[in-house]
């Protein structure tokens, strides 16, 4: 069975979408990924352009907030991983998990950015 995994950014727009992409992707046979934002904006183009490259189109995702994907109640995750600084992270809900492999929530130690045009 593939565990679930949600990857929370503040916008739901580039950090998440690539980090559920990849995961996909590259570990799809073990691994379900989920991306969802706190304040959910459009798809960054710089995004859609570097999966692009890399042979994976996500121009037909959509963001979400992560409460909504909370108040859904269709998944379980396993993991639940914040791609934001942990300031931005304190705005996300506690998700409920399958506790036989709960192992808890990941934050990065530094902030990552999110890709912009001027970068």
């Amino acid at each position: 069975m593939k565990k679930k995994v949600l990857f929370i950014c503040v916008q739901n727009s580039a950090r998440s979408q690539i980090a559920a992409a990849l995961l996909n992707k590259m570990c799809g046979n073990y691994f379900e990924a989920h991306s969802a934002g706190l304040n959910p904006g459009a798809l960054n183009l710089l995004a859609l352009e570097a999966l692009k490259e890399l042979g994976i189109d996500i121009s037909g995702n959509k963001t979400q907030t992560v409460f909504d994907v909370w108040k859904s109640a269709k998944h379980i995750f396993t993991y639940v991983i914040t791609v934001c600084s942990e300031s931005e992270a304190q705005g996300c809900p506690i998700f409920p998990v399958s506790q036989r492999d709960y192992i808890g929530l990941f934050r990065t130690q530094e902030s990552l950015p999110a890709p912009t045009m001027n970068d």
